[in-house]
């Protein structure tokens, strides 16, 4: 009824799907079978055919049309019984002479309606009634059954200050399989716990990295990314407990795989999801025959997570639609995919597997540091909340029990003076090892910046489990409350150059300009909803926003005029972060794998300035007409470093050291240059851990 109503209050025009999704089933999880179903069933009521309709139109890719006169009855007509089976069919010419009009809206019938059709309506009302209470009898026992399979209790499998990742079990279910940071080393090797035994040991000892490990399914054999100096290989390895393998065959080349994971489909076929290093392009699915080397891509722009159910017929993907995530589950097949969607709303943090009635899912999002169980119907139920960072889940073959890594972080943000103006030029390190944080918590506080005054600063933390944008004003701390903001899901901010407004973005890719003085939201239809943008920035005069845009060649830079709200190509070459000079006339930009770039404005014409740049993951780039700051990751550690224009000369003002417990990430360069502020992580450290019930 709520979908005719609305219909009927835009009769005549075409509404998307996102819209009838969002305005009908605001704060619901649905997903867009859900809104064809009930087009099916008003289709139904009104007896209406979707070949030749006569009220609802489906128009292809862009949503539905009411084409059926609408007439809105005003109160005496409203309050007479018989007006709605007395008045004539309605024409376009009387709605728009209809004057008064209120309170609801007739559809202008087809046909007469008889008393007969009235005892079928009434009839079918009845019917109706009873199917949605004996709806709601099974919602509630679904309720009831799924309290009883809570999780709470989770009993340790590694602990400690250490860092672990990639759990698998084995096929029998006697082994969990996974990676393990060496010791004062930034690389992984593979280690096994024994879940009879209750010990755990290494069982690689090459240099570089071992990542997501995988049985095959009679055990002997472990498939494993092998990665060393940016160059990934994908091995297999002869197995029996608890022997120490060797590097075994490499079986395929691939790119960067931090986030790859490998399934066996059988003996000789596997499937491993690689991401393209040279343009940081999305993720794509590949199966492997073993025998032959045959590498075959069967996904393209595959997103950030997939889980194969244990039978090996269905595979669940974390799909993008529309700037949304949503879970699809895809039929498995080399030759031909269908899919439905399950669930909408998913974060691209999410990770899930199928749990062993292949019927339910389990889901972890470490941005909001819970687990939960979808099913089939698009019902999902929380199971955990914490605030933890919960990841990569897996489930034992055997006996269903649940593994996953559970992942703590605190970080101090801190500012040191910027030795380019200083006197003397004394290294940064020393000053960092005896100053004190300038926001210190027990929390993941982030990307602290000062507006041009230095009078405010922002920062983002996620205190009570949202990733929350907090101003601070001569060290007193509040959170931007706006509802549109409140939902814990912001990741990166940029202060405007008048300090008036604060450009903030989402993780689903969505882009707001908060204005400080009237709490007021504005949202910016920056790309396409399915465009993934990247690092927003302002333009140096305010009026413009400049951003990247993902695709599977890599990264494109646009900009945005606010004024006129036109969009424009800036360039198409693989960069990933942009920052504008002060007096607007240049860009500068961090191309990956190319180096430091200038871009003119005017002529148009690109220069680059400095060739050996390895642009860290986490970086961006800050630029004065004097110069351009950056940040660099290197194989010593992470860098802040600066390119003076004049001279053409590059210095180093900061070095630290890469162990991957006291990582550098997010900075930047208070206006005056004067300071530079920076979020260092410390006591990180992820364990893996059994999820099991009370």
């Amino acid at each position: 009824m709520a979908l005719l109503i609305f219909l009927a209050e835009h009769q005549g025009q075409v509404i998307s799907r996102i819209e009838l999704l969002d305005k009908l089933w605001k704060n619901v999880v649905v997903n867009e079978n859900t809104l064809t179903k009930t087009v099916g069933m008003l289709r139904l009521a009104l007896e209406d055919d979707a070949k030749e309709p006569q009220y609802i139109v489906t128009r292809i890719k862009k949503g539905y049309q009411l084409i059926a006169a609408v007439q809105e009855l005003g109160k005496d007509e409203f309050d007479s019984p018989q007006s709605l089976m007395t008045k004539p069919e309605v024409t376009q010419q009387s709605i728009n002479q209809q004057t008064n009009k209120v309170v609801t809206a007739k559809l202008a019938p087809r046909v007469p309606v008889t008393n007969n059709k009235l005892s079928l309506i009434k009839i079918v009302a009845v019917i109706l009634s009873f199917i949605f209470l004996a709806l709601l009898a099974l919602m509630f026992w679904q309720e009831q059954t799924n309290k009883e399979v809570s999780y709470s209790k989770f009993s340790p499998v590694t602990f400690g200050a250490g860092i672990e990742r990639d759990p698998n079990f084995s096929p029998d279910g006697q082994f969990l399989i996974y990676s393990k940071r060496k010791n004062q080393s930034s690389n992984f090797n593979l280690s096994i716990y024994s879940l009879k035994q209750q010990i755990s040991m290494v069982i690689s000892n090459f240099i570089g990295d071992e990542l997501a490990p995988a049985f095959s399914p009679d055990g002997s054999k472990i498939a494993y990314f092998h990665k060393d100096e940016d160059i990934c290989h994908l091995y297999v390895s002869q197995f029996t407990y608890p022997n120490t393998i060797t590097k075994g065959q490499k079986v395929a080349n691939c790119g960067y795989n931090n986030q790859g994971k490998i399934y066996w489909l059988d003996d000789d076929q596997l499937l491993f999801s690689d991401r393209d290093i040279e343009t940081m392009g999305e993720h794509k699915l590949y199966r492997l025959e073993l025998s032959s080397l045959y590498r075959k891509e069967i996904k393209g722009h595959y997103p950030f997570a997939f889980s194969v159910s244990p039978n090996k017929q269905t595979i669940a993907l974390l799909e993008r639609h529309h700037g949304r995530f949503d879970l699809d589950i895809n039929e498995f097949s080399l030759l031909q995919k269908t899919s439905s969607s399950w669930l909408s709303g998913l974060t691209h943090f999410s990770e899930f597997a199928w749990l062993n009635d292949e019927k339910r899912l389990l889901i972890t999002d470490t941005l909001y540091g819970s687990i939960s169980i979808a099913e089939k119907n698009g019902y999902k139920q929380n199971i955990y909340q914490a605030n933890m960072m919960f990841s990569q889940p897996v489930v034992n073959p055997i006996n269903g029990l649940i593994a996953l890594v559970q992942s703590s972080i605190k970080s101090n943000i801190y500012q040191i003076s910027n030795p380019i103006i200083q006197t003397k030029n004394k290294p940064v390190i020393d000053s960092l090892a005896m100053s004190n944080p300038l926001l210190a918590s027990n929390y993941f506080d982030y990307l602290h910046q000062y507006s041009r005054d230095i009078q405010l600063s922002a920062f983002i933390s996620n205190r009570n489990g949202k990733h929350q944008l907090w101003i601070s004003t001569k060290g007193t701390e509040r959170p931007v409350t706006h509802e549109y903001l409140s939902s814990g899901d912001i990741i990166d901010f940029r202060w405007s150059p008048d300090a008036s407004k604060i450009l903030v973005m989402l993780n689903n890719s969505k882009v707001f300009i908060y204005t400080l003085k009237d709490n007021s939201v504005f949202k910016l239809p920056l790309g396409k909803d399915e465009d993934q943008i990247y690092y927003p920035v302002w333009d140096s005069q305010g009026n413009g926003i400049l951003f990247a845009k993902m695709s599977e060649m890599g990264p494109k830079i646009s900009h945005y005029d606010i004024n006129t709200g036109t969009e424009q190509k800036i360039t198409n070459t693989g960069a990933m972060t942009v920052s504008a000079s002060p007096d607007g006339r240049y860009f500068y930009l961090l191309k990956l794998k190319s180096g430091l770039w200038q871009l003119d404005r005017v002529s148009g014409k690109e220069q680059l300035l400095l060739a050996n740049v390895t642009p860290s993951a986490w970086g961006s780039v800050v630029a004065f007409n004097d110069g351009v700051y950056w940040q660099d990751s290197t194989k010593i550690g992470y860098q802040i470093r600066h390119f003076k224009l004049s001279t053409a000369q590059t210095s180093t003002l900061m070095t630290v050291p890469q162990d991957n417990n006291l990582p550098l990430r997010y900075f930047d360069v208070s206006k005056d240059q004067e300071k530079i502020s920076f979020h260092r992580m410390y006591d990180y450290q992820s364990d893996l851990v059994f999820l099991s019930k009370p």
